[in-house]
């Protein structure tokens, strides 16, 4: 969360500036002007904090208050979200800005440095993010292909969730999937992502692949499937017309393979 430095040092804002922030609307978010889904933001009383901006800054310059964000826009740095000497949650109620609970000193926490095809994500995210409320900044990430930033806010956030989940079914092993909000749940997710991004269309093209003949236990059980779940959580989750560039890869790919698609998606 955005705090100032005299605001840290109080250990948090109050109840009512904080309800000001957020108001719920049924499965939404209404936040700084954004309408944003619950299962992209973090809602409680833990938080995520960079400890480079508490050490070079006194406070938090950026807000790190969505999943998708597991880095410092700033720095390129990881962010904490749990103390690496008690393992708590970082608590927005905790002591002091730059103190846990147990009394370590977050800003003397060593910094982590990310990879290019995360803070690809993490940008465009914040990037779309600042434009809810701020028009003096350059609308687009150059390294981003153009469908994605004419996306708002809340339709970003909903592909990213699409692309991770289908990444998951790629890799489709015996464990069960986490839904956990932790950065080191989230951080490869959001890396992958960055890489079809990075590849754009052909990425996907290849996710796709990999989704018909996913290894499960070290052996292909191909078979269209894959690509029928994927299909149908397309159009389940991304069914309006701002994603048929999408939706023309995905039917492309499938055009592509062979027959039994056809038959997969039938059966699916």
């Amino acid at each position: 969360m955005v705090r100032s430095a005299f605001a840290g040092d109080l250990a948090s804002w109050s109840i009512g500036r904080q309800l000001a922030q957020w108001r719920w609307t049924g499965r939404w978010y209404q936040y700084y002007g954004a309408t944003v889904g619950m299962e992209h933001l973090l809602v409680g009383r833990s938080e995520r904090v960079c400890p480079r901006c508490i050490r070079g800054f006194g406070h938090l310059p950026a807000v790190h208050a969505f999943t998708f964000v597991t880095a410092c826009p700033f720095h390129a740095s990881r962010l904490l979200d749990h103390c690496p000497r008690c393992e708590r949650a970082i608590d927005m109620m905790r002591p002091r800005l730059h103190l846990c609970q147990c009394g370590l000193d977050l800003g003397t926490v060593e910094s982590i440095a990310v990879s290019d095809d995360e803070m690809r994500v993490i940008s465009l995210v914040c990037r779309r993010w600042q434009l809810s409320f701020m028009r003096d900044i350059p609308p687009r990430c150059t390294d981003v292909p153009d469908e994605f930033n004419d996306l708002d806010l809340n339709d970003l956030l909903r592909v990213i969730s699409f692309l991770c989940r289908l990444n998951e079914e790629s890799h489709r092993t015996w464990c069960a999937v986490t839904q956990s909000k932790r950065i080191r749940a989230v951080s490869w997710r959001v890396e992958q992502v960055g890489r079809l991004l990075r590849a754009w269309p052909h990425g996907f093209e290849n996710l796709i692949r990999r989704v018909r003949t996913p290894l499960v236990g070290g052996f292909a059980h191909g078979g269209a499937g894959g690509v029928g779940r994927a299909s149908i959580s397309l159009f389940s989750e991304l069914p309006e017309p701002k994603f048929a560039f999408i939706h023309r890869l995905l039917v492309s790919n499938m055009q592509q393979g062979n027959a039994g698609i056809r038959l997969g998606l039938a059966e699916a």
